[in-house]
C-alpha cells in the first residue's frame, strides 16, 4: 500500500513530467523537433534476460516485476516508445557485458515463476482461449500486470530478444571517432569522470563508458540549446537528446554536478511558456515521464493507436482535469487528498489505457500465446538447459559481433588503454608501498612524533595551505603510524598503508581531491617525492583541479630532482588559471618560487658570508627573479590577511596561522636572499613573531628563522657589542629548533656551524670580512 506521504511526492512528480510531456508534444509540432531517447545499458541487459531478470531461484522478486521499471521495459520491447538509441560507449558496453560477464543462468526457471504465474492464471488446469478471455473480462487493474507478463514470456530465447531490439527497436548510433576524441578531452567528461570514481571508485570499466557517454548526451544538449535560440526557423534540424537511466550512482552523479558552484554544466534546457515564465526542462527521465510519453506524446503515435486517438484524447483530458485540481489546491491539498487524486489518475491510465486500449487490443491474443510458449519451452529443454544456454552464448556472441563490430574494435581500445594505465599505476603504487612500508618498519622507531610538536609545522605542511580537515587528518595518520605500529600490530599499520593506497589509486578521480592530498602528504613526510611527482603527472599541466595538487607536485620535483623547466611550466599554469587574489594561493606561490631559488643557489645563503663573485651577481637584481617572486607574494598575502583575518571569528584562527606563517617566511626568505635594505625592514616583524612563539609551543621553523635572522644581524652588526647579543640570540633559537625538529636536522646544524664559524672569529674579523666583500661586490 502506497504511504500517504509517498503519494504527496508523486503527484509532485507526475505534475512535473505531465508538464515537459506536453510542452515537448509542442514543441514537437511547432518546430518540428525530433526527440531522441538514449538507454542505459543495463537497460538492454534487463529486457533481453526476460523472466530470468525477476527469477531468483528461491523467490520470484515481485517488488522488481511491479515495479514502474519494468513496465517502461515492457514498454520500450513493445515499441511503444520510439526514436531509441544506443550510444557508441554503451554498445562497446553492452558488447562486454554479454560476452565477458554473461548475466544469464544454466538452468531452467524456477518453479517460484510458475507459483507467480498461478496467482493470474491457473497454470495446473487446461487453458484455453475461452478461458482465458472470461478472466481477462474482469482484470481491470490486472491489466497492467498481464502486459509485463507477456513481455517478460513473449519470446524466451535471449537471442532472439536481443535479435528484435536491434532489428525493430535500437539505433546504434554512429559518431566519428574525431568527436569522441574531442568529447573525452572536454571538462565535462573529466567531471563526469570524477565524479563517478568518487561514488564507486572499483567500477573502472564502467566509470569511464558511463562518464563517455553522458558526455555525449551533454554536447547533444549543447547543440539542441545553441539551435533551439534561433528557433524562428523551422528548418533547422533540432534534435532533443533525453536520457533514461533507472542507475541511482548515474543519477546521483548528474545531480551532484549540476548542483555543485564549481561548474555550470547542466542537464536540462529552458523554455518560456506563454506567460513569459521560464520552465526549466531535464533530459534525465524517469520512469513515469517515459510512461506518460508513451500514452500521450504525439511523436509516438503510429497507425495502430490512431484509431484510438479519441479515447487517449479523453484520457489526456481527465488527467488534465486531476491535475490543475491538484495544482489550485496545491497551498492546502494535504497527504490523503494527494493520495486520492493520485490513486484516481493511476485508475484511468490501468483501465482507459492498458485495458481498454493496449491491452483488450493489442495483448490479450499474445498473452496467451506466450504463456503457453512458455510452458512448452519448459517441456521441450527440461532436460538440456545446459546446451541451450551455451548455444544462446555463442549465437548471441555472434550477433553481437556482426550488429556492433565497428564500436567494438574502435572504442574498446581506449577503454582497455585508461583502464591497463589505472592498473598498471595500481601495481606501481603496491610497489612502491611495499617500500613505504620497509620505510616505516626501518625507520619509525627512530623517532616518535610528540603530542607537544606540531607536525604541520614540522614537516613544513603549511606551504600547501590545506584546509583543516586535511591536516586534521595527516595528524591522525601521522601519529597512528608513529604509536600505534609495532612488530606485533602488522594488521593495524597494513590497513593504514592500504587505505592511503586505495586514496592514491582512486581518489585522483574525485571532484573532492582530500583524500588523495591527504595520502600525498602521508608521502610526503616520508620523502616518497619520485612517488608524488608520478601520481601528479596524471594530471595535465594547466589542468589541475586544484592549485593544492599544483604545488605538491611542482615541490616534489625541486626536492629529488632538476626539472626546472616543469616546474616553472606549473608555476605559469598556477598564475593564469588560479586565482591571486587569496592568501592561500600567494603564500603557496611565494613558497614555492623560494623553493626553486633555494635549489638554484643554494641553502643557507647568508649573502654576505659568501665569495665576492656571489655577491657581485648577488647585486645584479635582475638575476633574482625568483627571490623577488616571493618577496613580492609573501608580501601581499601578509597584507591580505592584515585586513581579513579578524572579520570571521569562525575563520580567525586559521587566519591567524596562516599570518605567522606568513611572517615567518617573509623573515627567512628576506633573511636568507634580501638586500640589506629588506632585510632592514624586518624588525617589527621579527618582534611580531617572537611575541607569538613566547608563552606557546614553540616551533622548530619559527626557531630556525629567527636564529637565521639573528645570525645575519649579527654579520652586519657595526660594534662588539651589537655582535655578541645578536650571536646569542642565533645561538638560543638554533637549540630550540634543533631539539624541536621532526626529520633531517641538517639544515639547523648547518646553521649550527656557521655560528660556531662566526662566534670562532670574533666580531673584528667578521666584521673586516663581510666589510671588505661587499665593497668588492659593489665595485
Amino acid at each position: 500500500m502506497q504511504n500517504v506521504k509517498e503519494a504527496s511526492t508523486n503527484l509532485e512528480s507526475l505534475m512535473s513530467n505531465y508538464l515537459y510531456q506536453e510542452i515537448e508534444d509542442d514543441l514537437i509540432d511547432q518546430y518540428k523537433i525530433k526527440k531522441n531517447l538514449y538507454l542505459d545499458t543495463v537497460i538492454i541487459i534487463n529486457i533481453v534476460r526476460g523472466i530470468w531478470l525477476y527469477d531468483n531461484i528461491s523467490y520470484f522478486n515481485k517488488d522488481s516485476f511491479y515495479s514502474d521499471k519494468t513496465l517502461v521495459n515492457a514498454l520500450i520491447f513493445d515499441k511503444r516508445l520510439e526514436n531509441i538509441s544506443l550510444l557508441p560507449p554503451h554498445q562497446v558496453e553492452l558488447s562486454i557485458l554479454l560476452e565477458e560477464r554473461f548475466l544469464f543462468p544454466k538452468r531452467m526457471p524456477s518453479t517460484k515463476v510458475d507459483e507467480f504465474l498461478n496467482e493470474f492464471v491457473n497454470m495446473n488446469s487446461n487453458l484455453t482461449e475461452k478461458s482465458l478471455d472470461d478472466y481477462f473480462q474482469s482484470i481491470n487493474r490486472e491489466a497492467k500486470t498481464l502486459y509485463k507478463i507477456n513481455y517478460i514470456f513473449e519470446t524466451i530465447d535471449w537471442n532472439q530478444r536481443l535479435g528484435y531490439l536491434f532489428d525493430k527497436v535500437l539505433n546504434l548510433e554512429d559518431l566519428p571517432n574525431e568527436k569522441i576524441n574531442n568529447i573525452k578531452k572536454g571538462n565535462v567528461f573529466t567531471l563526469l569522470k570524477s565524479k563517478l570514481f568518487t561514488l564507486r571508485p572499483k567500477k573502472i570499466r564502467s566509470n569511464l563508458i558511463d562518464a563517455l557517454a553522458l558526455a555525449i548526451i551533454h554536447y547533444k544538449l549543447s547543440i539542441f540549446k545553441s539551435k533551439f535560440k534561433k528557433k524562428n526557423n523551422i528548418d533547422i534540424g533540432l534534435e532533443l537528446p533525453v536520457f533514461y537511466t533507472n542507475s541511482s550512482i548515474l543519477l546521483r552523479a548528474i545531480s551532484e554536478i549540476e548542483k555543485s558552484s564549481d561548474n555550470d554544466v547542466s542537464f536540462s534546457y529552458k523554455y518560456n511558456n506563454k506567460k513569459g515564465k521560464e520552465i526549466e526542462i531535464p533530459i534525465i527521465r524517469n520512469e513515469q515521464f517515459l510512461i506518460l510519453d508513451s500514452i500521450f506524446s504525439k511523436a509516438n503515435r503510429n497507425e495502430a493507436l490512431d484509431k484510438f486517438a479519441g479515447e487517449i484524447s479523453q484520457l489526456k483530458t481527465h488527467i488534465k482535469i486531476k491535475l490543475e485540481e491538484a495544482a489550485i489546491l496545491s497551498s492546502i491539498i494535504g497527504d490523503r487528498e494527494s493520495d486520492r487524486i493520485q490513486k484516481e489518475i493511476d485508475s484511468h491510465i490501468d483501465i482507459d489505457f492498458f485495458k481498454e486500449i493496449l491491452f483488450d487490443n493489442f495483448v490479450k491474443e499474445k498473452v496467451i500465446s506466450s504463456i503457453l510458449d512458455y510452458i512448452d519451452f519448459q517441456q521441450t529443454h527440461k532436460n538440456s538447459i545446459n546446451n541451450w544456454t551455451l548455444n544462446q552464448r555463442k549465437e548471441i556472441t555472434s550477433q553481437l559481433k556482426d550488429k556492433i563490430k565497428d564500436y567494438s574494435k574502435v572504442q574498446e581500445n581506449w577503454i582497455i588503454s585508461e583502464k591497463d594505465k589505472i592498473d598498471k599505476v595500481q601495481l606501481e603504487i603496491d610497489k612502491e608501498f611495499i617500500n613505504i612500508k620497509k620505510e616505516l618498519k626501518e625507520g619509525v622507531n627512530n623517532y616518535k612524533l610528540s603530542d607537544e610538536v606540531d607536525v604541520i609545522y614540522g614537516y613544513g605542511l603549511v606551504r600547501f595551505t590545506l584546509g583543516e580537515n586535511i591536516y586534521s587528518d595527516i595528524k591522525k595518520i601521522a601519529n597512528r603510524l608513529s604509536k600505534d605500529f609495532n612488530d606485533d600490530n602488522n594488521d593495524h599499520f597494513n590497513q593504514i598503508a592500504n587505505n592511503l593506497s586505495h586514496s592514491l589509486v582512486y581518489q585522483v578521480y574525485k571532484n573532492d581531491k582530500s583524500e588523495f592530498i591527504t595520502a600525498l602528504i602521508i608521502l610526503w613526510i616520508f620523502q616518497k617525492y619520485d612517488l608524488i611527482e608520478q601520481l601528479c603527472d596524471r594530471f595535465e599541466i594547466n589542468n589541475y583541479p586544484t592549485y593544492h595538487l599544483a604545488l605538491i607536485h611542482a615541490e616534489s620535483i625541486l626536492r629529488h630532482s632538476n626539472k626546472f623547466e616543469k616546474v616553472d611550466s606549473i608555476i605559469e599554469c598556477l598564475e593564469n588559471k588560479f586565482e591571486k587574489n587569496n592568501y592561500n594561493i600567494l603564500i603557496g606561490m611565494s613558497r614555492l618560487y623560494f623553493s626553486l631559488w633555494e635549489r638554484l643557489n643554494g641553502n643557507p645563503s647568508f649573502p654576505e658570508l659568501k665569495e665576492v663573485s656571489y655577491l657581485k651577481k648577488y647585486y645584479n637584481l635582475s638575476d633574482y627573479y625568483y627571490i623577488n617572486k616571493s618577496l613580492e607574494y609573501i608580501d601581499k598575502s601578509i597584507r591580505f590577511l592584515e585586513k581579513v583575518k579578524n572579520i570571521d571569528p569562525d575563520k580567525l584562527k586559521r587566519r591567524t596561522d596562516c599570518y605567522f606563517y606568513a611572517i615567518n617566511n617573509l623573515i627567512y626568505f628576506t633573511t636568507q636572499a634580501g638586500t640589506i635594505d629588506k632585510f632592514d625592514k624586518l624588525e617589527n616583524r621579527v618582534r611580531e613573531l617572537a611575541r607569538n612563539n613566547e608563552g606557546k609551543i614553540e616551533n622548530s621553523r619559527f626557531n630556525d628563522t629567527l636564529s637565521c635572522y639573528y645570525l645575519r644581524k649579527a654579520c652586519l652588526s657595526k660594534n662588539k657589542k651589537q655582535f655578541n647579543t645578536y650571536l646569542k640570540r642565533s645561538e638560543e633559537y638554533n637549540k630550540k629548533a634543533i631539539k624541536q625538529s621532526l626529520r633531517s636536522k641538517n639544515n639547523y646544524t648547518i646553521t649550527k656551524l656557521i655560528i660556531e664559524d662566526v662566534s670562532l672569529n670574533g666580531f673584528n674579523k667578521t666584521y673586516k670580512n663581510v666589510q671588505s666583500k661587499l665593497e668588492a661586490a659593489q665595485q
